[in-house]
C-alpha cells in the first residue's frame, strides 16, 4: 500500500505508457521519451517504457554511446521491477519449482511488477 503513494497510481502509469507508445508509433519519439524519463526510477511501467525506447534506439544506430545508454536502462529497469516484486521465503521459492504460482495471492502492485520483469 505504502508503495501505491509513493508511485503514481497504476492507472496512471498505465494510462501515461499507452500515450507514449502512440506517440512512439507516430514517429513522435522524442515526446514519448519525455513522458516515460522522469519517472523511470520509481515507476515501473515508465521504466519499462524507458528502456524499450532506449533499447530501440540501440539497436537501431548501433552507436556504442546508445548500447551503454540501453544497457544502463534495461538494469534500472529490472531493479525497479524487483524493487515490487512479491517477496518469497526460502520454501515458496522451491515450491515455485514444484507447483504452479497462484497468482491470486499476489497484490496488483505484485502482480504487474511480474509481467514487467518478465517484458
Amino acid at each position: 500500500m505504502l508503495a501505491m503513494l509513493i508511485l503514481p497510481h497504476l492507472e496512471t502509469a498505465l494510462a501515461e505508457a499507452k500515450i507514449a507508445v502512440d506517440l512512439f508509433f507516430n514517429n513522435k519519439f522524442n515526446e514519448a521519451e519525455a513522458l516515460m524519463k522522469p519517472l523511470a526510477t520509481s515507476s515501473m511501467y515508465h521504466s519499462v517504457g524507458h528502456s524499450v525506447f532506449t533499447y530501440l534506439e540501440a539497436m537501431l544506430t548501433f552507436e556504442q554511446q546508445h548500447i551503454a545508454a540501453a544497457s544502463e536502462a534495461l538494469k534500472q529497469c529490472l531493479n525497479v521491477c524487483n524493487r515490487y516484486r512479491k517477496k518469497n521465503t526460502l520454501t515458496e521459492t522451491i515450491g515455485k519449482t514444484f507447483k504452479k504460482v497462484n497468482y491470486d495471492q499476489y497484490t496488483d502492485l505484485e502482480a504487474h511488477a511480474e509481467l514487467c520483469s518478465a517484458e
